[in-house]
């Protein structure tokens, strides 16, 4: 995979405003950033394949 990413952890429980904004109402929750925008979203857990497509879309790569 071309580049790299950054995967970041946040307690919720001690940043409830940041939770707010991304409207994280379970855990895990995972949301994908390039260049800024938020690219995908998605509660629940993902098989790491799944994982890995969402940093390989067109464009993204």
């Amino acid at each position: 995979m071309a580049g790299h990413a950054i995967v970041l952890k946040v307690d919720t429980e001690a940043e409830p405003a940041l939770a707010a904004q991304f409207r994280i109402q379970s855990i895990p929750n995972f949301h994908v950033f390039y260049r800024g925008n938020l690219i995908h979203q998605q509660a629940g857990l993902a098989p790491r394949a799944v994982m890995r497509s969402w940093l390989t879309k067109p464009g993204i790569a």
